[in-house]
């Protein structure tokens, strides 16, 4: 026969489990069998239906308190999916705050840089022009009687010629490594232009020859097959221009030099 009471216990923990995870608290009926003689005449009453309620009110309870722990946990996760995503907006919002303030900082950077390279050219430029102005002026004077004064204009001359060396290295050193800073190229390639202008109206002929080797005006510095036996002895590629000054070549031009080794 059924056991109402065991019944009724498995009930009364169902539903103080369920009333726990609502947030309900209440307190806890102590449930006892009858005595003897009540529980011989549920025996004879056969109390089954009463039972088998009991029972399912209890498998009922059970399974809301079931469901209800999975909605509570489910909440749970929403809660702190919510947080986390919270967090990761608020991460966003702090990394492109320090984007800004990053590519703010190269903007002011790259401004002051500008400002530097033209203050650089004009610089270098007002210092061409001063030496160029003073060897002009000797240069014009005709050839002085004092050799020391010539030395000196000639050593001028050398170290333009050496400047305007340094300037087309950085520029062949530019087209190979960095051909997308054109700023830093246009700044090299103004101050080479001067330096030749300088040279220039200083009374130098500045050497770029072409087409047949000669041994008077030309140095050669590297060579190259020909393909074709017309070829040989003729200039492949200028590396530095040379220079004359008063009839005088002071630096030959560099070139490189087609050779033929056919049959």
């Amino acid at each position: 026969m059924a056991d109402r009471y065991r019944e009724m216990r498995s009930l009364s923990d169902s539903l103080e489990m369920l009333f726990g995870l609502c947030g309900i608290q209440g307190k806890k009926v102590e449930i006892r069998p009858a005595p003897g003689l009540v529980r011989a005449a549920e025996r004879i009453a056969g109390d089954q239906t009463l039972c088998r309620y009991l029972k399912e009110l209890g498998q009922q309870a059970q399974e809301a308190a079931e469901k209800l722990k999975e909605q509570q946990l489910d909440v749970w996760n929403s809660r702190q999916n919510e947080a986390r995503l919270e967090q990761l907006e608020e991460e966003t919002e702090r990394q492109r705050g320090m984007l800004a303030k990053y590519e703010e900082e190269q903007e002011q950077l790259r401004r002051l840089l500008a400002e530097s390279e033209r203050e650089l050219e004009m610089l270098q430029q007002e210092k061409l022009a001063g030496e160029a102005e003073k060897i002009a002026a000797e240069a014009g004077a005709g050839r002085p009687e004092n050799g020391e004064r010539e030395e000196s204009q000639r050593n001028m001359i050398l170290d333009l010629i050496a400047m305007s060396d340094s300037l087309l290295m950085q520029r062949d050193w530019l087209r190979e490594n960095a051909p997308e800073d054109a700023g830093r190229m246009k700044l090299i390639l103004g101050q080479a232009d001067a330096c030749r202008k300088i040279l220039m109206k200083a009374g130098v002929e500045i050497l770029e020859d072409e087409g047949h080797f000669d041994s008077s005006r030309h140095t050669v510095v590297d060579t190259r097959p020909a393909d074709e036996a017309f070829l040989a002895d003729q200039i492949a590629e200028i590396f530095r221009p040379g220079y004359i000054w008063r009839g005088e070549v002071i630096r030959g031009e560099e070139v490189i030099l087609y050779t033929w080794e056919g049959v």
